[in-house]
């Protein structure tokens, strides 16, 4: 099956994770493109390469992903949430993506293991079972109450 899917994260992580994702382009070598949307993704890009896992850019304009890879398999974590399983500061992904080793030694390892798997559908399952794992290690800690009160006030316009 062609194109974007996603599925939201079990009750215990909404507050950080907004969704799992994944992306078969339909049209081979067609170059595609990620909006700025204020979030830090956990992507993980299958191709001819092997792959490649990195936390994405904050990006400020509509930016290219590339079309040499096959498909992509991500989570998006809320705004200001990627730092409940990223050992990064956002500050970091200002327009630059962050490779798998520059987050932390688990992810270099979780990299391999998604380079072997052999189709989007299976790296899909590893890398949520992965950051499921991950958050629930962490007692499925929710967002700060400042920043989960400072997200409210912005939703209200406030």
């Amino acid at each position: 099956m062609d194109g974007y899917q996603q599925t939201g994260p079990v009750e215990a992580f909404r507050a950080l994770v907004d969704a799992y994702w994944i992306n078969r382009p339909g049209v081979a070598g067609a170059e595609q493109h990620v909006l700025p949307d204020g979030c830090i993704d956990l992507i993980f890009r299958g191709g001819a390469d092997g792959g490649r896992l990195f936390a994405s850019a904050l990006i400020e304009r509509p930016a290219p992903i590339g079309a040499a890879y096959s498909w992509f398999v991500g989570v998006r974590f809320r705004p200001a949430m990627a730092r409940a399983i990223l050992d990064i500061d956002p500050v970091d992904c200002r327009d630059r993506d962050l490779p798998a080793p520059a987050i932390d030694t688990g992810f270099g390892a979780l990299e391999q293991r998604l380079m072997d798997c052999t189709s989007a559908d299976a790296a899909f399952v590893v890398l949520r079972h992965a950051v499921d794992g991950r958050l629930a290690q962490q007692n499925g800690a929710g967002a700060p109450r400042r920043v989960q009160e400072a997200i409210a006030a912005l939703a209200r316009g406030s």
